[in-house]
């Protein structure tokens, strides 16, 4: 499926869903898988706004960055301020209680992420 092929899909249609760290406090962003592996991001405050849609490539990359902390400087409030807001305007402090298998499948996932990421970042 072509990348415009992608913003064709309903929004409505989709599985949006926040991270854990949040507290359904509207102050993040939504996540919907799209077919080939793609990915939308919308702003949690307006669900009905615009939303950004990315192939699997650009999602693999986007996420090998995150993990290689590619884009750490942009946490500059946290850091010079000491406030609880983590990056992208999620909140840090308040992440959801789970389970200690959720926490573990968590981890299984981001060893799984750190394992394709080394191994697709050139695609």
């Amino acid at each position: 499926m072509e990348k415009i092929d992608l913003y064709s899909i309903d929004p409505a249609s989709l599985t949006w869903q926040k991270s854990s760290f949040t507290a359904n406090n509207g102050q993040c962003f939504e996540l919907a898988p799209l077919p080939d592996g793609g990915v939308a991001v919308r702003d949690s405050k307006n669900p009905s706004g615009p939303h950004l849609c990315f192939t699997s490539g650009e999602w693999r990359a986007f996420k090998a960055g995150m993990a290689a902390g590619d884009f750490d400087n942009l946490d500059l409030p946290e850091r010079l301020t000491g406030s609880t807001s983590g990056p992208f305007g999620c909140s840090a402090g308040s992440r959801r209680l789970g389970s200690s298998q959720e926490d573990e499948r968590r981890q299984s996932s981001d060893s799984a992420l750190s394992t394709s990421a080394s191994a697709s970042v050139g695609d």
